[in-house]
């Protein structure tokens, strides 16, 4: 998937007087243009998708050649949310879940933060990076084994010992 292009809404257009429009233009930042691979399902799923417009200029979730309002992006994602019973969250929780899971599955910091478009990898751990309560517990588990461990080793010697002074 490429990004090149954002849409944003925008007040104070010349000419329509208190009214919003659509702007379609670059991403933030240099690093905000990029491609980003996607899972097979997804491709298949986007290549279906991509039929739809001749000129492969359709936008993604939008069965024209204009861009859709970033505000139904929200809208939707409020039903399926109210649908599945879950509490209201706004769109932009999906980039955050995203984040975290890829943390979660030992995606390294410096290639999520590219994903994300990030212009280097203190913004992922500041932003999207928060510590997970489950996280430190698998954490401070392994140090829970490793104090097990090491209290054991006296025990097996001592044990080896014995077994070895009855034998004889």
């Amino acid at each position: 998937m490429s990004i090149s292009r954002t849409v944003t809404r925008t007040s104070g257009c010349p000419g329509l007087s208190g009214k919003t429009t659509l702007l379609v233009g670059t991403p933030k930042s240099k690093r905000s243009v990029r491609k980003i691979p996607l899972p097979e399902f997804l491709i298949s799923a986007v290549r279906a998708y991509e039929k739809a417009s001749a000129q492969g200029t359709c936008y993604l979730l939008s069965n024209a050649q204009t861009p859709l309002d970033p505000r139904s992006y929200q809208k939707l994602f409020t039903r399926v949310l109210k649908h599945a019973g879950v509490k209201n969250r706004k769109f932009h929780a999906i980039r955050h879940t995203f984040a975290t899971r890829a943390l979660e599955l030992g995606v390294d910091v410096k290639t999520l933060s590219e994903l994300l478009g990030h212009s280097n990898v203190s913004t992922t751990l500041n932003i999207y990076a928060h510590s997970l309560l489950e996280q430190k517990r698998i954490a401070m588990d392994k140090f829970e084994q490793l104090h097990q461990f090491q209290m054991c080793q006296p025990l097996f010697a001592v044990r080896e010992a014995v077994t070895s002074a009855q034998i004889c």
